[in-house]
């Protein structure tokens, strides 16, 4: 089940969400090419795992949305970026080429 973020009020029900089960949040840039195949390869997790809870933010249209999460977690901003949370925390986070559907499943191990 994954959801394009929109709103600060949906970003933090998704976080909240995580003290019961771990999501990933995934920070896209629609206009660059190693965002896009990232994004591709987080679409594929997803597909093949769809009771994992999932959302995305498009750093274009909602540039607040991704500054907060940078802010929030005091983690420096990189587009495309991933982050694994649980219990509202980053417990994983990797970013550009680093996303594959590989490496998220890695990351599920450690929760």
């Amino acid at each position: 089940m994954m959801e394009q973020l929109t709103h600060s009020d949906a970003l933090v029900a998704a976080l909240a969400s995580s003290t019961q089960a771990p999501i990933l949040l995934l920070k896209h840039s629609a206009t660059c090419s190693i965002s896009i195949r990232a994004k591709g390869q987080f679409d594929q997790f997803c597909e093949e795992n769809p009771t994992i809870p999932a959302a995305y933010v498009v750093v274009q249209t909602h540039r607040g949305l991704s500054n907060w999460i940078a802010e929030h977690f005091s983690i420096k901003h990189e587009s495309p970026q991933l982050f694994l949370v649980h219990q509202e925390a980053i417990v994983w986070h990797t970013s550009h080429g680093n996303i594959t559907t590989e490496n998220i499943q890695e990351a599920f191990k450690l929760v």
